[in-house]
């Protein structure tokens, strides 16, 4: 398989899986239209070369991650190891459920 790296911008990359990486909306640049105006965060998959998730994490330090699916799917973790461990998990049941 190849992975394809995103276009950061001025942003901050603070997680560099093989797959999957976390990107901090720190900057101006936006990726594929989502800034800091919306999220924080976004994890994108370097395979189909696009946004997994959007991530915000509120006051208490809670990291919400919602899938970027067609219903609204959002998930809370409590820190980001867990975060990037199960987001991947939650969306391939969910395109196994739509049958993808």
């Amino acid at each position: 398989m190849k992975y394809k790296q995103p276009t950061v911008g001025d942003n901050k990359v603070v997680y560099k899986g093989k797959r999957y990486w976390i990107i901090e909306l720190s900057g101006k640049d936006k990726i594929e239209g989502f800034g800091s105006d919306f999220c924080q965060y976004i994890m994108y998959d370097k395979l189909y070369e696009g946004i997994l998730a959007t991530i915000v994490r509120d006051d208490k330090g809670t990291l919400t991650a919602s899938l970027m699916s067609h219903v609204e799917l959002s998930y809370d973790f409590q820190d980001m190891k867990e975060l990037i461990r199960s987001v991947p998990l939650h969306a391939d049941a969910y395109y196994k459920a739509c049958g993808g």
